[in-house]
């Protein structure tokens, strides 16, 4: 069987096309459902592509004398040489068919990965949001004096500190005084007490001294973090398991109840 290219051509794209928008969908398609599995992804694209080209060759024989007399071309049939023709014939077509395909192909692959690109995005801005959010808690401190005999508060007046804070901390926000009913409130945020150096430890100055009387560890913990001081204890070592959260916040705390620093 003696039948240009042209045939395929013809039937290809002009009787019964795929236009370029087309094959973009179909590209999309594929490299969406198998972006995990590029040798997948290959292997289904030129699937698509050979049967695309190969579907001259699914006509009965009736049509395939039809189109080529269509695409006005000489030809002279014998149906037992189908085979021999094909091959060549579809070779041709596939290697013109690739040249008008890179562009939809590229074209695809640039959509998806714009398309990952903005996912990504939106979802760097997603975690930036919830990191702030979290970062913006505010931890309320209580800071309670225990003392020996009900009535006799030891630590009235002491200066309190938390220590040790970073050089970049402001110290005086985190100064104050023990004031009257052994009872301090305060609060801080986490990004605050980041900032400051996550102090752990509260110091307690006697007045008119350098060095802290009371040194007691502590551990930050949301919403809620309860200080105890001993009226007896010089020293006190860390406090004792607090009440735990899943979202452990950091923190800066003042001397004035109820008021935030960070």
């Amino acid at each position: 069987m003696k039948i240009s290219g042209v045939s395929t051509s013809y039937y290809n794209d002009v009787e019964s096309p795929r236009s370029l928008k087309d094959w973009r969908r179909i590209f999309i398609s594929i490299l969406r459902e198998n972006a995990d599995d590029p040798e997948k992804e290959q292997q289904l694209i030129n699937q698509e592509i050979d049967s695309f080209c190969d579907r001259f060759w699914s006509l009965d024989y009736g049509k395939v004398k039809e189109i080529a007399a269509v695409s006005g071309l000489k030809y002279s049939f014998d149906e037992r040489q189908w085979t021999k023709d094909r091959e060549v014939l579809t070779k041709q077509y596939r290697e013109y068919l690739m040249a008008r395909l890179q562009a939809p192909l590229t074209s695809a692959r640039n959509y998806l990965l714009n398309q990952a690109m903005e996912q990504a995005q939106r979802e760097f801005e997603k975690q930036l949001i919830a990191m702030r959010k979290e970062l913006n808690k505010t931890v309320k401190v209580q800071i309670i004096e225990q003392p020996e005999k009900a009535g006799e508060y030891k630590y009235e007046g002491y200066t309190v500190r938390f220590a040790p804070l970073s050089n970049s901390a402001n110290a005086k926000n985190w100064t104050g005084k023990m004031p009257k009913g052994g009872e301090m409130n305060t609060s801080f945020t986490v990004l605050g007490y980041m900032q400051a150096g996550s102090p752990n430890s509260l110091e307690l100055y006697p007045a008119g001294k350098d060095s802290p009387e009371v040194t007691v560890s502590f551990k930050v913990s949301y919403p809620t973090t309860t200080i105890f001081i001993s009226g007896s204890d010089k020293e006190k070592p860390e406090q004792q398991p607090p009440i735990e959260s899943s979202n452990e916040p950091s923190a800066v705390p003042e001397t004035k109840p109820k008021q935030e620093y960070a």
